[in-house]
């Protein structure tokens, strides 16, 4: 058994998101020492499903309703299509700015002067060239989304292949 102080150092999160799972009924402590929250096994690791699932964008709630087994395979399958095609997007408007950003480093870079405006002008033929740019798709995508949403959805992208194998792994607890 450990406390909540190291189950929350374990996981890099705070103690109070610990006790806000607590009191939602998301982890509950295994047991108590005097009033020190204590977690077995069992729970650091139901724990880690949860931030995996949060980092694949799912709510607390929708977490919730996967854990107490209201959500059905089915349900989890069309939530998992929605939020990988929020993914899509966003991967297609990162590419898309990428690509205006190499465009203007080809520029910088043939350029022997600096002059402000002459970059100001390639940005502004830029947008032009790609109407959808990083921010037209990020603001469609943030109509529906929190900021920490967003948040989670970046950490996603920058961690997907080591959260993948986790995932499968809650998977197989949720659906055996």
């Amino acid at each position: 058994m450990i406390t909540i102080r190291e189950l929350a150092d374990s996981c890099n999160i705070s103690v109070r998101t610990l006790q806000y799972y607590d009191q939602i009924d998301l982890l509950k402590p295994s047991g108590y020492q005097g009033r020190i929250r204590l977690y077995d096994e069992a729970a650091k690791k139901k724990l880690k499903c949860i931030l995996a699932w949060k980092v694949l964008g799912l709510s607390l709630e929708e977490i919730t309703k996967l854990q107490q087994g209201v959500m059905d395979r089915e349900q989890l399958l069309i939530l998992l299509e929605q939020k990988k095609e929020q993914l899509m997007m966003f991967k297609d408007a990162l590419l898309k700015n990428q690509m205006q950003v190499d465009d203007i480093l080809f520029h910088i870079r043939q350029s022997k002067e600096w002059n402000p405006g002459d970059y100001m002008e390639i940005l502004s033929l830029q947008t032009m060239d790609h109407p959808y740019s990083l921010t037209t798709h990020l603001v469609a995508l943030l109509r529906n989304m929190t900021l920490l949403k967003v948040i989670i959805l970046i950490f996603y992208i920058l961690n997907a292949l080591c959260i993948a194998a986790l995932i499968a792994e809650c998977a197989t607890l949720l659906f055996p």
